[in-house]
């Protein structure tokens, strides 16, 4: 994406989050190009994907809940695609649990990353035998792909040592980039505050804190792609939710927002520019309608 394109993300204001029975999808955004809605035949309602391009290639990464009666039992998995984002392999369900646990898998919000030639999967999980929102901890998982572009798991890493850390707070969201060789997350986005991962332990240590004024009205703003760096800056795109009646809603219930922001290629990693209403496409609201998982 270039510079030009994300002027234009930040100018657009079209729509105020006070309106009701609003159609979101009256004022279209420039940026979105084209979609392409990927469908897992093995697991239809497959969501929170995540992409990395690999060679001629691109893997993506899903969460999937086998039963909705259990929406906490959550799996994440990976699935190749092709340059024109075609299906080109089997899902497969990463093992990212410790096979002796009794506690069901939680996984969410995986997020994939490439350091020094190596593939890590940023998410998050739950392994109290008692879900409760301190249970919910990132982990940082260094994954390994085979001639076969099978996926395995090479090592799991919990992080929970890091300043600040709430054992009533549930952590996930965190917003992964690359700087000079090592993996940073932003841990929230208002304010900008980066942690440095230190590799192989539970360890994080706090780099910078940065105000982020803005303007964002849409629910608090949360970590969404990684971060990648673009003509001088990172850029990353970053979500939000609020409950509200629109045309596309029978009655008020929970909306998703995207938008986009830019931060310094250095620290402190202050923010630079930030959408101030959301990145709404074609389809984005309007299609085929089912129960969500919860």
């Amino acid at each position: 994406m270039n510079r030009k394109l994300i002027v234009c993300i930040i100018s657009f204001n079209s729509i105020t989050a006070q309106a009701t029975h609003i159609n979101l999808e009256e004022h279209l955004h420039p940026a979105i190009v084209s979609t392409k809605q990927i469908i897992l035949p093995e697991h239809p309602h497959a969501f929170n994907p995540s992409i990395v391009h690999i060679n001629d290639m691109y893997l993506l990464s899903f969460r999937t809940i086998p039963d909705p009666k259990t929406p906490f039992t959550s799996f994440l998995g990976v699935v190749w695609l092709d340059q024109h984002f075609e299906i080109v392999s089997s899902p497969q369900l990463l093992p990212l649990r410790n096979p002796t646990s009794s506690i069901p898998s939680r996984a969410e919000d995986g997020r994939l990353i490439i350091i020094n030639n190596k593939l890590y999967f940023i998410y998050s999980d739950n392994e109290d035998a008692t879900i409760s929102k301190g249970g919910f901890r990132v982990f940082i998982a260094h994954l390994a792909i085979d001639d076969k572009k099978i996926i395995s798991v090479k090592s799991v890493q919990k992080i929970t040592n890091f300043d600040e850390a709430d054992s009533n707070k549930r952590e996930k969201n965190w917003v992964p980039f690359v700087y000079n060789d090592h993996l940073l997350l932003a841990y929230s986005i208002a304010p900008h505050r980066i942690l440095h991962y230190l590799p192989e332990t539970n360890h994080c240590t706090t780099i910078s804190t940065s105000i982020t004024p803005h303007q964002w009205q849409w629910g608090e703003l949360r970590g969404g792609t990684p971060a990648l760096l673009d003509n001088g800056e990172y850029l990353a795109f970053f979500h939000s939710c609020i409950r509200m009646q629109t045309v596309h809603s029978t009655k008020e219930a929970m909306h998703y927002f995207m938008g986009a922001y830019t931060f310094l290629p250095y620290p402190p990693f202050e923010i630079t520019r930030m959408s101030i209403a959301p990145i709404v496409g074609a389809g984005f609201y309007n299609g085929p309608t089912y129960k969500p998982y919860w």
